[in-house]
C-alpha cells in the first residue's frame, strides 16, 4: 500500500461480503501517525491502483485486519478464483488499466 509515497507490503482479508475496504487503526498510524478524524475515508494505492479506504471501526468482529472489499475487486474488475483442492486461492486484473 502506498500513502504519500511511503510504501508497505500488507496483508488484506479479502472479504466478499464488505462493501468497503479497511485498513487498521495501527496501518493507518504507521503512516500517518497525527490523523484524529479516522471516520472518512482516504485514498491510498493497492497495488497500483487508485482506492479509498476506511479505518476499521474500533470494537467490530475484524478491528486488528485489513480487509479488501468488493469496492476495489468491482472496479477494477477483478477475478477471484478459490480451489479448495488444491488449497491454491488467486485474483486476476485486468492488464488494461
Amino acid at each position: 500500500m502506498n500513502i504519500n509515497d511511503k510504501i508497505k507490503n500488507l496483508i488484506f482479508l479479502i472479504d466478499t461480503g464488505s462493501p468497503k475496504t479497511y485498513i487498521t487503526k495501527e496501518v493507518l498510524n504507521s503512516y500517518l501517525p497525527n490523523i484524529t478524524n479516522t471516520y472518512n475515508p482516504f485514498s491510498v494505492i493497492l497495488n497500483k491502483r487508485h482506492i479509498a479506504v476506511n479505518v476499521s471501526p474500533v470494537g467490530s468482529t475484524f478491528s486488528d485486519l485489513n480487509i479488501l472489499g468488493t469496492d476495489y475487486m468491482s472496479v477494477y474488475r477483478a477475478k477471484l478464483d478459490a480451489d479448495f483442492k488444491q488449497k491454491n486461492f488467486s485474483i486476476k486484473f485486468k492488464s488494461s488499466y
